[in-house]
């Protein structure tokens, strides 16, 4: 059975532009109706994030105001302020995953002050090569301070990040989104910079580790170590879908 969704938009926004194409497999969403700012959809229960395009892009004060006024249910990010990737709220194992990743990430950092960790409310500003902006979220990342120094990082607390990170994690919530989010590890944070990404499948118990345009399959069952990482050890398996 589908599920209610929505989007909110800026106010007046549906008035004036109201075509707006969502990007998924057939029938997956589809528009319902109009309310005043809101925007609702039937969802497949079994789809987690989807993409939607605007015939007319949204400045960057209205993506910003997009942002926060979805972010209670939504997770939002843009390529050139028209074309919108969404997440919706994720299954309870995904979500043990991301909160057992950064845990480790923030003891790990905090023992050896070597850097910051950002969780998926950290943004990153970048450009494509194109040079028009991309803004995205990370489920989990990393900038070392010999990156950018601690006191550059603590002044971002009102601001965008505009460096890539130096490490950038994706957890891939749904059994068919593996190749979408491997395509985004290496087009968006590989190709923008990042020095490592790693990919993670708990559905399959794979993760898959990007250095530059590449990357090596692993199972869960491996710790992951890094040289950028000195003394950093991912165990990934704890919340494997098998025990």
């Amino acid at each position: 059975m589908a599920e209610e969704s929505y989007i909110v938009f800026p106010k007046n926004y549906l008035d004036k532009h109201p075509k707006i194409e969502f990007v998924m497999q057939p029938d997956a969403v589809y528009r319902v109706k109009q309310a005043k700012n809101r925007l609702y959809f039937e969802l497949n229960p079994e789809v987690t994030e989807f993409e939607f395009k605007l015939t007319h892009p949204l400045t960057e004060q209205q993506y910003n105001r997009l942002q926060y006024i979805n972010k209670s249910h939504l997770k939002i990010e843009t390529l050139n302020y028209d074309t919108f990737y969404t997440s919706m709220g994720t299954f309870a194992i995904i979500s043990a995953f991301t909160a057992l990743i950064i845990s480790g990430l923030v003891v790990w950092a905090n023992n050896n002050k070597t850097g910051r960790v950002y969780t998926e409310d950290g943004e990153y500003k970048l450009k494509d090569k194109s040079g028009k902006i991309i803004r995205r979220r990370p489920d989990v990342s990393y900038i070392s301070f010999k990156q950018v120094a601690e006191d550059e990082q603590n002044s971002w607390q009102k601001k965008f990040i505009e460096v890539p990170p130096m490490l950038a994690i994706e957890i891939v919530s749904s059994e068919v989104s593996l190749q979408k989010e491997l395509n985004k590890m290496r087009d968006i944070w590989m190709a923008n910079g990042t020095q490592l990404g790693i990919v993670i499948f708990p559905h399959k118990q794979k993760y898959f580790v990007f250095e530059n345009q590449n990357y090596t399959e692993y199972l869960l069952t491996q710790v992951f170590t890094y040289p950028l990482l000195p003394g950093y050890e991912g165990n990934f398996n704890h919340f494997s879908e098998t025990k």
